[in-house]
């Protein structure tokens, strides 16, 4: 386990995996591919200076790279962020990202940040289905751990009902056709975003949910770059 990743695990953090719906160890038969493929479905919603994409993939650093897999490694201090990254020739991809923040005093979650998250891990996911690395179905796990922060909507604050705090950690898994994904990414990321906030004891419906995924998000272009 890698320095950083120990960091990361340390904090309140979220782990990705993606792949597709069966197992092929070399569905990517070229791994200088792989690279080729993160560059053109990576998502980076909002102002490019200010987002932080997902996957981070810095082009001007070095790359890891294992018998069938690359990677990166990324902290941030600008963006207080860290983020480790695999991505396999068998199609799967493994992302764990966690805040880094210096003063964590009065920090707390906010509700259009989860909602961006979310809806940036199924656009993600909706473009690699498109890929070598797609299949008729993707398989999603997201892990979000030791969330140890108040959620604050307007000038109010949620904390952790008593069973989710012991817990401490928010898995939503779920198997997708391609077709669905690809037509209803946004839509469909908002049922883990609502699951999310009841265990903070909030409720908002999927229409308020989706008016304000509306706000935050650009406009579909519909093709990958």
């Amino acid at each position: 386990m890698s320095d950083l990743l120990k960091k990361i695990r340390s904090r309140s953090h979220w782990k990705v995996i993606i792949r597709p719906g069966t197992f092929d160890e070399k569905k990517i038969g070229n791994q200088s591919t792989l690279l080729h493929i993160l560059e053109k479905t990576y998502v980076q919603f909002g102002n490019p200076v200010v987002a932080w994409p997902f996957p981070h993939i810095d082009s001007s650093a070095l790359f890891d790279k294992g018998t069938d897999w690359v990677g990166q490694e990324k902290e941030s201090e600008l963006w207080e962020i860290a983020e480790l990254w695999r991505f396999y020739q068998s199609g799967q991809f493994v992302s764990f990202t966690a805040r880094t923040p210096k003063n964590t005093t009065g920090l707390s979650l906010l509700p259009g940040s989860l909602i961006v998250r979310f809806s940036e891990i199924f656009e993600f996911a909706a473009r690699l289905s498109r890929t070598d690395a797609g299949d008729d179905w993707m398989h999603l796990e997201v892990i979000a751990t030791e969330l140890n922060l108040p959620l604050k909507v307007g000038a109010d604050y949620f904390k952790l009902s008593d069973q989710a705090n012991t817990n401490r950690q928010y898995q939503y898994t779920v198997d997708l056709s391609t077709l669905d994904l690809i037509t209803k990414s946004r839509e469909l990321a908002l049922k883990p975003v609502q699951e999310f906030f009841q265990r903070f004891g909030w409720n908002p419906g999927i229409r308020f949910l989706r008016d304000y995924q509306d706000e935050l998000l650009p406009r579909r272009s519909g093709a990958l770059r």
